[in-house]
């Protein structure tokens, strides 16, 4: 994380002019990050994402996200898509541009939001195999007096390391060094997550594994078809494994939403985390019913390994010969990620 917030830093020499926001420092966790002064503020620090709120009793007010991540899946123009699909209907690119000194991609396009004219602006920049990206959304006529682009740049500028990433607990295995796999990469510069190449043992499980995902979405009034509000879900998950299978775990989410509100939930606990001879992982714990992945992909890197498990399912009977054999069901698929010794 530290050498990431010190690279993006020094890669982005583009300076924000006047017409900026007056910005203010947050303290995200793992790192700090200049936001509108004035704008509501929540985070995960788990998950490494912040959203500031111009106004969260406004359906229709601006919006800023930052998001930071240690295991990107995807290139600056791959995560800039992404954010447009997911945050923009009827989307059209303006512009996309190269950032100097290899600083990353910027992306402007306009569409709707649930009917409502908005403007997306977007900087995603990738980095030794992390990610930082930050996102403007507001309406259209909005757009350029929030700052635009010289708000989206400040803002990255302004991004500090606080922590030091911690170590996983326990060390995930030794794999020696013949397991290092060369990186490949799909016609999408994806990391490509391959096949196992051999039986995965209970020993192949043992460290601290991380899952992150997002999801946001609008709402539309089934009236009107106006714009009707917006939510956005996080969740972090952390799965820390032993040689024999036992597993303590913490999971973290956030909702933001200006229609039911923002709230936060943690949970931690304890349970088994097993994988058998045919690559059935079966998670279980307290309270919660017993979840099933089929591990499709293993890939271990100098720094990473990151485990492809397709799930979770809840019935072993309903995982079918073409999902254990990587045919279907990409949609499902999971990456858990850990730290290679």
């Amino acid at each position: 994380m530290k050498a990431l917030a010190l690279a993006l830093v020094i890669a982005l020499s583009v300076t924000a002019s006047a017409g900026s926001p007056t910005l203010v420092a947050h303290d995200a966790g793992a790192y700090s990050i200049a936001l509108p002064k004035g704008w509501t503020v929540v985070d995960n620090a788990a998950q490494g994402m912040v959203v500031a709120q111009q106004d969260p009793k406004q359906k229709d007010a601006a919006q800023l996200l930052v998001i930071v991540s240690a295991h990107a899946q995807g290139t600056d123009d791959q995560l800039l898509d992404a954010i447009m699909k997911n945050g923009l209907a009827d989307a059209k690119v303006q512009r996309r541009d190269a950032l100097p000194n290899a600083g990353g991609k910027l992306l402007i396009a306009d569409g709707t939001v649930a009917g409502i004219a908005a403007r997306l602006g977007a900087i995603a920049v990738v980095s030794g195999g992390a990610a930082v990206v930050v996102v403007l959304v507001a309406k259209t006529h909005e757009f350029d007096a929030l700052g635009g682009t010289n708000t989206l740049v400040a803002v990255l500028s302004s991004l500090k390391a606080t922590k030091a990433a911690t170590p996983p607990t326990p060390a995930a295995p030794s794999t020696g060094t013949s397991e290092v796999m060369q990186p490949q990469y799909d016609s999408y510069k994806s990391l490509i997550v391959p096949f196992p190449r051999r039986p995965l043992t209970a020993a192949d499980m043992a460290g601290e594994w991380k899952v992150d995902a997002h999801a946001t979405r609008t709402y539309a009034s089934a009236s009107t078809g106006n714009y009707a509000g917006y939510s956005a879900t996080l969740v972090s998950e952390t799965y820390v494994v032993d040689g024999g299978g036992n597993m303590t775990f913490k999971a973290s989410s956030t909702h933001v939403s200006n229609v039911d509100g923002t709230f936060q939930h943690n949970e931690a606990g304890a349970g088994t985390f097993t994988i058998d001879t045919n690559r059935t992982i079966t998670i279980t714990r307290k309270g919660a019913a017993t979840a099933y992945y089929v591990v499709r992909g293993w890939f271990v890197g100098a720094e990473i390994t990151i485990m492809r498990a397709n799930g979770p399912w809840w019935k072993l009977s309903d995982i079918s010969d073409d999902i254990r054999s990587d045919r279907r069901g990409a949609n499902l698929d999971t990456y858990f990620v850990r730290k290679t010794r």
